[in-house]
């Protein structure tokens, strides 16, 4: 019987040495050499599978194949080094399975149980998380890269820019591996970056050696002599100075008890009264353009406008030249005067004048030498005024009160106000209005469809909490709380953080939106193509009814992976939060495409309608087909949890005005 793991070869040799005569030739001599491989002999030219790695098994087979094919083995030795080539869960797999007899039912068995499919995206964040360690050359880091790649569809372009960004070092420059248009051309690139990387690191190797060389003159020299940092003599040190009860000695006044930044004399002894000076006026400089005359109790004072500042700040001198009004307790402390943490004295409410307008507010008195200016005005008066600054000065304007309360949110309350076409009959149009009346959310069924955020690099964005005015704030303080309520964001921890901006719509309303400029660099965009508008254009020449219907906050369908809600991250004054559902601003538009297409697939696939993002149009041949079709799309809606703006719903037979959706 044959040893399955024993592979012969015949080599046959013909004697060149024997004559041409047919006459004397004896017969040919054959020379037999049989070569014996056994599994240890060849088991380094096939790669062990493990099966939870990120190797996949098809890979591994089709590499197991062809060395099979070189060998030339038989199916049973090809089921037996299968086997013998298995380590780790593959291989407690296999031991766990009966009936693997063959080598094609070991490959069929290993298919159904590891065969994973890793998607280009995966191979992305393998590339993307791969740095170069210590102890790997060039060619080594260079190789394990590239079979990452292999197990994906990577362009070489992509392959080499992670190959560089993956290269963390700072003794060499990078600069020279940009500009390979080849993988050829970049592995040469790479060899002379290596060349030179080693000769900067054995320089600065040689150099730091050097420096750590001790310097024998300075150890004499340190021995003989110390200096002592108590009052800057040489010989002797601080612990033996016989003038130590004297205290620390300044080096401007040369005099003992206080150190020269506590000095208020130049070495010649006199007032260093020009760096007061300056200091004054730069100050003066700066800060003149938001000066404000105030009057308070028939007095007149210069304040300073200070947006940063929450309080408003009076100075005791003043205090005590407008009559000392009665102090309230606080238990305010102030950051920022002084170095230090001040305690105000206390605090006041008074009555006082700009510009013949009068305001009432709190000022809370602090101590003289905290404080240049005679009185700063804070947030706390600037919620009740207008605040005007231009190159003249600024200006403070009371407040006009409004007629009516101003209105935090708006709920639409009511029957919805349909814009049907003037074509359309009395009874459809009633029909119509009630289907559209009745409708109501009731989620019921999901697309599972989830938001995956994928980013070239593991390296964080995060900002400081922009600053707004007072109205802004609100605004966005009163967003942030309705998002909360509806469960759409959710108060977080992250390194990520971007900021929050209020731009206005057509109507001039304030929109709170996230700028995700900065995060939309770094993620690798969606590929899932949009519907063609030239198509869908053709999609309405053999109908005559249309039915528009507008998605409201379509993004806020589709919710973000657990895993991606970090990099959604946004801060404001009142903290850092996460979206739980998909937010308007990431380059990731069209995931609701994916997401409603899905959701309305079976009617797309009959002509019902027709989808572009968050519109959606209703194709009927008649007003009957129309309202039947219409209650199919409102049915599928309410089923999938969509909301509807009700404001934008439309019911026409004009071709020209559906078109102009799309133009």
């Amino acid at each position: 019987m044959t040893n399955p793991e024993t592979t012969t070869t015949i080599v046959r040799l013909k004697n060149s040495g024997q004559e041409s005569n047919p006459e004397r030739q004896p017969a040919v001599r054959k020379t037999e050499s049989q070569f014996s491989f056994q599994f240890r002999d060849i088991e380094n030219t096939v790669r062990p599978f493990e099966g939870s790695t990120g190797l996949s098994v098809r890979r591994w087979i089709d590499e197991f194949e062809e060395t099979a094919t070189l060998f030339k083995w038989n199916e049973m030795q090809k089921l037996i080094f299968g086997k013998k080539s298995l380590t780790g869960i593959a291989k407690l797999y296999v031991q766990s399975e009966t009936g693997i007899t063959t080598w094609k039912k070991l490959k069929t068995a290993l298919i159904e149980e590891f065969d994973v499919r890793i998607t280009d995206a995966d191979i992305h964040r393998q590339l993307a998380k791969r740095r170069r360690q210590k102890e790997e050359t060039m060619q080594q880091y260079f190789l394990i890269m590239k079979e990452i790649a292999s197990r994906g569809s990577i362009t070489d372009d992509s392959l080499m820019e992670y190959i560089i960004d993956g290269i963390e070092d700072d003794s060499s420059d990078e600069t020279i591996l940009y500009g390979a248009e080849t993988i050829k051309e970049f592995k040469v690139k790479l060899r002379h970056f290596e060349k030179m990387r080693g000769k900067i690191i054995s320089k600065t190797t040689k150099d730091k050696e050097r420096k750590k060389l001790p310097d024998k003159d300075a150890q004499n020299k340190s021995k003989d002599k110390g200096k002592c940092y108590n009052c800057g003599e040489l010989n002797h040190k601080s612990a033996d100075c016989r003038n130590k009860a004297k205290g620390r000695k300044c080096f401007k006044c040369n005099k003992f008890g206080h150190i020269a930044s506590e000095c208020g004399k130049t070495k010649g002894g006199e007032k260093d009264s020009a760096s007061t000076n300056a200091t004054v006026n730069i100050v003066t400089t700066q800060l003149s353009q938001m000066q404000i005359t105030v009057f308070i109790r028939n007095k007149d004072f210069e304040a300073l406008v200070d947006t940063r500042s929450h309080l408003n700040l009076l100075r005791d001198d003043i205090y005590q030249s407008i009559g000392e009004p009665n102090l309230k307790k606080t238990d305010v402390r102030l950051l920022g005067f002084g170095r230090s943490c001040i305690s105000p004295r206390g605090y006041f409410t008074t009555r006082f004048t700009i510009d013949k307008d009068d305001f009432e507010t709190d000022f809370y008195v602090v101590s003289n030498d905290v404080m240049k200016f005679p009185i700063m005005l804070g947030n706390d008066l600037l919620e009740q005024a207008e605040l005007i600054v231009n190159r003249s000065g600024v200006q403070i304007l009371k407040s006009k009160p409004d007629s009516d309360p101003p209105i935090a949110a708006i709920n639409y309350i009511g029957k919805a106000e349909l814009d049907i076409g003037e074509n359309v009959s009395a009874a459809e149009r009633r029909k119509i209005k009630k289907l559209v009346d009745d409708y109501m959310p009731n989620k019921t069924k999901d697309t599972n469809v989830e938001t995956v955020i994928v980013v070239k690099d593991d390296e964080p964005i995060s900002c400081t909490p922009r600053r707004h005015p007072p109205a802004e704030r609100k605004v966005i303080d009163d967003q942030v709380q309705e998002w909360v309520k509806k469960q759409i964001v959710e108060p977080c921890t992250s390194e990520y953080a971007s900021p929050v901006v209020v731009v206005r719509k057509k109507d001039g309303s304030p929109r709170v939106c996230i700028d995700y400029r900065r995060l939309n660099k770094k993620i690798c965009m969606d590929r899932y193509p949009l519907p063609v508008i030239e198509d869908l254009l053709d999609g309405l020449s053999n109908m005559k009814v249309f039915s528009v219907i507008d998605l409201k906050n379509g993004f806020f369908h589709v919710a973000v992976a657990p895993d991606s809600r970090k990099y959604t991250a946004f801060v404001t004054a009142n903290g850092q939060y996460w979206f739980l559902k998909t937010p308007m601003g990431l380059s990731i538009a069209p995931i609701f495409q994916r997401y409603i297409n899905i959701a309305f697939r079976p009617l797309v696939q009959q002509d019902i309608v027709l989808i572009y993002m968050d519109d959606i149009i209703v194709l009927a041949r008649d007003e009957i087909e129309a309202l039947e079709r219409l209650r199919i799309i409102l049915e599928t809606a309410s089923e999938y949890g969509l909301e509807l703006n009700l404001k934008k719903i439309e019911a026409t037979e004009e071709t020209n005005r559906v078109s102009r959706l799309y133009n």
